[in-house]
């Protein structure tokens, strides 16, 4: 029953692990694919209009007979207009931090990999450590047993020093275990710091 479980666990983790590889994929293509290529498309119909706007009001003044003596630069204004609207829109900004996302978006999932793997540790070896103090619990109380020493007070006292040195030894074990743990998560920190910088 208990491997089951532990079976279990891993496969949680693994699934876990998956749909985060998903959504941050899926945020990832919406921000840096569907989004600006929405956004080229809007620019480009606005700066479209605008150099046809420019056509029409020139060609309404020389129909008018206003003579023009130098024609727009209609290639300027559409480019100067499609230039302005991507820049308002924030597409410029993104398109500089792409590779910035990418290398956050590696070195997270590895640390949350690396997070979910000493996790996994630590209960397999939590779970060993109470199969264990169970197994010498139950040679204990056998030998005790064997000795005439069923229901004592030195069983009771053997019985929790038996205990006791588990519990000691999953202490120290959950104490280094919180120090790899935190040491995991510590360098994103740095990491941040150095993308900040940049």
């Amino acid at each position: 029953m208990k491997r089951i479980q532990i079976e279990v666990k891993g496969n949680k983790a693994i699934f876990i692990t998956v749909l985060l590889l998903i959504i941050v994929g899926a945020v990832w293509f919406y921000w840096y694919e569907w989004r600006p290529s929405r956004i080229r498309q809007e620019c480009f119909s606005k700066a479209t209009e605008e150099k046809e706007n420019v056509l029409n009001i020139e060609n309404n003044l020389v129909l008018g007979g206003f003579p023009l003596t130098k024609r727009a630069d209609y290639e300027k204004i559409f480019e100067d207009t499609y230039s302005s609207c991507i820049l308002e829109k924030g597409l410029e900004k993104t398109k500089n931090n792409m590779n910035s996302l990418i290398i956050l978006t590696i070195y997270g999932v590895l640390v949350v990999i690396s997070l979910w793997e000493k996790i996994r540790n630590y209960s397999d070896w939590l779970n060993k450590s109470k199969e264990n103090e169970e197994i010498e619990l139950q040679k204990f109380t056998n030998e005790m047993a064997s000795r005439g020493f069923a229901q004592s007070g030195q069983r009771n006292q053997g019985e929790q020093r038996i205990k006791d040195n588990f519990a000691f030894k999953r202490r120290k074990k959950r104490r280094k275990h919180i120090k790899e743990l935190a040491w995991s998560i510590i360098p994103i920190d740095v990491f941040f710091k150095n993308l900040r910088d940049n």
